[in-house]
């Protein structure tokens, strides 16, 4: 970019320059003197808003005012501009600085900034590719020469432990150069379109909820936000909770089967038999507390063989 716009620069610069110059002289004129006049050339060196010349005579002293500077500069300085953009693809339309701009019709503004921003984007491009993918690749080298123990790591919000080992080998770099604004806005169009079209093509079986959450994720990125998953969730992961929360329904569901079969099997037994077997489970259970307490392995019910290993 430098070695394009570097002869150009000079150029404006001693364009501008000479019109200062020009309006320092307009300003600060010199004098024609004649020496019989014998004036004070300290006055006429040191010229101040509201100061005098003292001389012998008039008429001695005349003025001479250099010509006022021409369009003829201006043009030059409106002919370097358009040099430079044409070289660099950074137009005005790019900064908003043209307010002519305003009486041409939209298309064509659009396609003049679309073609100026396909230039800028591959100069970045090519500087990417060219310069920041070498250093990076370099930055990887000295790590695996001389990285010699585990490090931590704060990877879009999540941390994440790096060992030695983890960085050994080849690595395949890619770089994501950014784009510009107008760029932006036309992808956020795009996506907002696409989600509209959503429902149409899932009903269609063209498209599926992961798609549509990428699309949103896209969608999200352009407008800033990086922590998309505070907004939306995964299909996957939404569908994996309703697995788990039917997996405790089923639970559920059997538990309660379950309870109901054994109230049914004991309102079966005779009232006799049922009062007995709760008594031997109340004293079961105090056996057991009180074996825990003083550390001896829990009494065996009665009618039942003894544990395997046993005496």
């Amino acid at each position: 970019m430098a070695d394009l716009v570097g002869e150009l620069q000079k150029v404006k610069t001693s364009i501008r320059r000479q019109m200062l110059d020009n309006l320092s002289f307009q300003n600060n004129q010199m004098w024609e003197v004649d020496r019989s006049v014998r004036p004070e050339y300290s006055s006429l060196l040191n010229p101040r808003p509201g100061g005098i010349v003292r001389v012998d005579r008039l008429g001695g002293l005349k003025p001479l005012t250099p010509p006022p500077l021409s369009n003829i500069a201006m043009q030059a300085l409106e002919f370097e501009q358009s040099q430079l953009e044409q070289l660099t693809g950074v137009t005005r339309y790019n900064q908003g600085l043209d307010a002519k701009s305003l009486n041409k019709t939209a298309t064509g503004i659009s396609a003049i900034m679309g073609a100026s921003q396909q230039r800028i984007e591959l100069i970045a491009r090519t500087f990417a590719e060219t310069g920041v993918r070498e250093l990076f690749r370099l930055m990887l080298a000295l790590n695996q020469q001389f990285m010699d123990k585990t490090y931590s790591l704060r990877i879009y919000g999540e941390s994440s432990m790096v060992e030695p080992d983890d960085i050994k080998g080849l690595f395949d770099i890619s770089i994501n150069v950014g784009i510009s604004a107008g760029r932006q806005e036309e992808t956020q169009q795009q996506m907002m379109q696409l989600l509209q079209m959503a429902p149409g093509l899932m009903q269609g079986g063209v498209m599926t909820p992961d798609n549509v959450y990428e699309v949103l994720k896209k969608l999200m990125s352009s407008w800033g936000h990086k922590d998309v998953d505070r907004y939306v969730s995964d299909p996957q992961y939404v569908q994996q909770m309703q697995q788990q929360m039917e997996q405790l329904g089923q639970q559920a569901q059997q538990m309660q089967q379950q309870l109901e079969q054994s109230q049914q099997l004991l309102q079966m037994l005779p009232p006799e038999l049922l009062q007995q077997t709760q008594q031997q489970l109340q004293m079961m259970q105090q056996q057991q507390s009180m074996m825990q307490q003083q550390g001896a392995p829990p009494a065996q019910p009665q009618g039942m063989p003894p544990q395997p290993g046993g005496m």
